[in-house]
């Protein structure tokens, strides 16, 4: 991955920047960097019926070898979930928190996470400010529907 492209993240553990691992790396920079992965994404692997088939075979139980794989090369802290094994990725995917792994914040000035993933936050918005959303940069307007 070169480091003009890679996705550099501030990990708050760490105290320091690393790269974001990114599932599907090679096949996502293809996909959407390059003029024929995109013809091909936004032409047939965006379609319902691909989606679909796409769908059935992560919950389907010959997904279920990808999650070793996944756990390792993402280093997946197991023991903060309930155990599995799990029968299909999509299983993996909506595992439970075990009990007392992570608490879930009250504060009012804090936002807790309700998911793993990367949240961004910001403090006021500007006029004419835009917002990263999947390769893009949207405005607010474009993202709640009004300007207000």
């Amino acid at each position: 991955m070169s480091e003009a492209q890679s996705i550099q993240v501030y990990d708050r553990r760490a105290g320091r920047e690393v790269t974001e691992q990114v599932y599907g790396d090679a096949l996502v920079r293809w996909l959407y960097g390059s003029t024929s992965g995109r013809l091909l994404a936004d032409g047939f692997l965006s379609g319902h019926l691909v989606s679909k088939a796409y769908g059935a075979y992560q919950s389907s139980s010959l997904s279920r070898r990808k999650v070793a794989p996944f756990v390792r090369d993402f280093q997946i802290p197991m023991q903060e979930y309930e155990a599995g094994p799990f029968a299909t990725f999509n299983d993996f995917f909506i595992r439970r928190f075990a009990p007392g792994a992570r608490s879930f914040t009250q504060e009012p000035s804090r936002m807790p996470a309700f998911a793993e993933a990367r949240y961004l936050a910001w403090s006021r918005i500007e006029a004419g400010q835009v917002f990263p959303v999947k390769g893009m940069h949207l405005s607010a307007a474009a993202l709640l529907g009004d300007a207000e």
